[in-house]
């Protein structure tokens, strides 16, 4: 009872929680689902220069699997993923983080959880712009963003070891 208390006041705050996606997979991938544990976004695409990093989100989720969630969101933003639908699944049926449908992370079709993302009026920390594929959003136990990582920035560096290692404030 007290725990959904807590997640309901998060929801009702301006977190991610607030956010649901389209899955490539089934069922809409629900935020809210994940509370209590980090949650790392990142926009993909297979034929990006940062392609390799697919393999170490991987790595990444299932060594925090009990902490993490890892959400990796398709995108043909920067024109570097021509997979669609079951081309995408095919490639991505390996790994074990969550997958998104395609989607726009940038431009006048940007979906709302990346409009939250890249607002500091949405999401009450940071503003950015996304400027390349494999750009890194690292969102605390409750729901709130509390990192941005570059495109160069591999999943399993120490900036982001550093990252997950932060407690809420």
């Amino acid at each position: 009872m007290i725990k959904q208390l807590i997640l309901s006041f998060f929801i009702i705050a301006n977190t991610v929680y607030n956010y649901s996606i389209s899955s490539l997979n089934g069922p809409a991938i629900n935020f809210s689902d994940f509370g209590g544990k980090k949650i790392l976004v990142v926009n993909v695409a297979s034929q990006s220069k940062y392609a390799e990093q697919l393999s170490q989100l991987d790595s990444l989720q299932q060594l925090h699997s009990d902490s993490l969630v890892v959400v990796v969101i398709p995108s043909n933003s920067f024109g570097n993923e021509p997979l669609n639908g079951d081309q995408l699944k095919l490639q991505m049926n390996k790994y074990h983080f969550k997958v998104s449908a395609k989607t726009e992370v940038t431009g006048i079709s940007q979906i709302d959880l990346y409009k939250w993302l890249t607002s500091e009026s949405s999401n009450e920390r940071f503003e950015s712009v996304v400027k390349d594929d494999f750009q890194k959003y690292l969102i605390d136990e409750t729901g709130m963003l509390i990192g941005i990582f570059r495109s160069s920035v591999k999943p399993l560096s120490e900036e982001i070891n550093r990252g997950l290692n932060t407690r809420p404030q």
